[in-house]
């Protein structure tokens, strides 16, 4: 769980990083040739999950978070509160500047969260989440409380995949 970011060299909470859990050991079960959907229906979504989740709180300025999402190669950043909870999502597009616009006023994470975004259950089956992250790109992994305990793209989709088949 994002508890605490960790602060930079003045001090100011900058983001905060997400060890991903423990697997969850799979049901045991002959695996029946089918489709994605038929192995995901057997596995929990922190089979799948990213390595590592970077965090940010609403405070964190656009400048540092753009840094952030292009070290991080993230299309988006979970944007939490101080206790962890989610409060939504800010989006590489939403982030990003046009050549032109670089004496912007700085501006907060917090102005570009989307607090919409879609969070599941660390609970919950791989197969609920196909679809949603195949359109989305990006879904955020909360506990009971609503915590960030880890994220899964479209790409953390495609390693388990890799992973599973082989």
């Amino acid at each position: 769980m994002c508890r605490a970011p960790e602060d930079d060299a003045q001090g100011t909470a900058i983001h905060c990083r997400i060890e991903r859990r423990p697997l969850v050991a799979r049901k045991e079960e002959a695996r029946a040739p089918g489709p994605v959907t038929a192995l995901a229906a057997r596995e929990l979504i922190g089979t799948a999950m990213a390595e590592r989740t970077v965090c940010a709180r609403p405070d964190v300025p656009l400048a540092a978070l753009r840094d952030i999402l292009h070290e991080e190669r993230a299309v988006a950043i979970p944007v939490v509160a101080s206790n962890g909870t989610l409060l939504g999502l800010a989006w590489r597009r939403d982030v990003e500047l046009p050549d032109g616009l670089r004496d912007v006023p700085a501006r907060m994470a917090g102005e570009v969260t989307d607090s919409g975004a879609f969070r599941f259950s660390e609970r919950a089956r791989l197969s609920s989440v196909l679809s949603m992250v195949a359109s989305a790109r990006f879904v955020t992994v909360v506990d009971r409380r609503g915590a960030v305990v880890g994220s899964l793209s479209d790409l953390d989709l495609l390693r388990w995949f890799v992973r599973t088949r082989a």
